[in-house]
This record gives structure tokens, C-alpha cells and sequence, in this order.
């Protein structure tokens, strides 16, 4: 079986977590935000994904975390700093 091994990285204002998952399965990723961010669970105020199917599990983590999830808005390729290019 192919996998594609991955680093998930979390940075923001506190500590950058860096977390190795096996391939980008929502489970997977899920868990490992979990444990990643859990010793700072009383930190983690929101998280901002993108919009990969490896973040299906957002409610889990926002629930394991007491945080909020948001996603961001997809690029537009059109558009450079809200000037659209012609």
C-alpha cells in the first residue's frame, strides 16, 4: 500500500508544534492536532484550516480542545492583495 507521510505544523502566537502523521487521513490528523496542542488546550482559543479533506474531523478537535474552528476562504487566483488583475 502507497502512503504519503506528512508534517503537520501549528504556529500562531504560541509555541510552533510540529507533529509527523503517517498519511493525511482525517483520523489521523485529527489525533494528531489533539495531541500536538493538548498541553496548550488553555490556550488555544481558535484554529484556522484550510480546506483539505484532512480536516473533516474539525469538530473532534474543537471539542478535545474547547476551541473554535474556522476555515479559510479559497484563493482567488484573480486577485492580488484585493486587486484584481487584468
Amino acid at each position: 500500500m502507497f502512503s504519503i507521510q506528512g508534517f503537520l505544523t501549528c504556529q500562531s502566537k504560541l509555541p510552533r508544534v510540529i507533529v509527523k502523521v503517517a498519511h493525511k487521513a482525517s483520523e489521523l490528523v485529527s489525533n494528531a492536532i489533539i495531541e500536538g496542542l493538548q498541553p496548550l488546550a488553555g490556550r488555544v482559543i481558535t484554529l484556522t484550516y484550510d480546506n483539505g479533506k484532512e480536516f473533516a474531523a474539525h469538530i473532534q478537535i474543537d471539542q478535545a480542545l474547547n476551541s473554535t474552528g474556522y476555515f479559510a476562504r479559497p484563493f482567488e487566483h484573480t486577485s492580488v492583495y484585493g486587486k484584481f488583475l487584468t
